[in-house]
């Protein structure tokens, strides 16, 4: 995760912040938005659930509220 780590904004607690986004941003958006090179995202985790395939993710709508953690390949 060390290479994510980077993109966390200034303020964040270890390795979550809190972040405001656009409504009905999907996962890869706040990826984006979080410069986060998404094809270097391997892993979401929404609310509790992991997915791992990121074509099957990357256009899932985060909702006001949602927890959501994207990581990288775990070698």
């Amino acid at each position: 995760m060390g290479d994510f780590r980077k993109c966390l904004p200034a303020g964040a607690e270890g390795y979550a912040a809190e972040i405001d986004v656009p409504d009905n941003a999907t996962a890869r958006e706040i990826a984006e938005l979080s410069h986060v090179p998404f094809d270097k995202c391997r892993i979401m985790i929404l609310n509790g659930i992991a997915h791992t395939v990121p074509a099957d993710w990357a256009d899932t709508k985060i909702k006001d509220g949602d927890t959501l953690a994207i990581l990288p390949n775990i070698h």
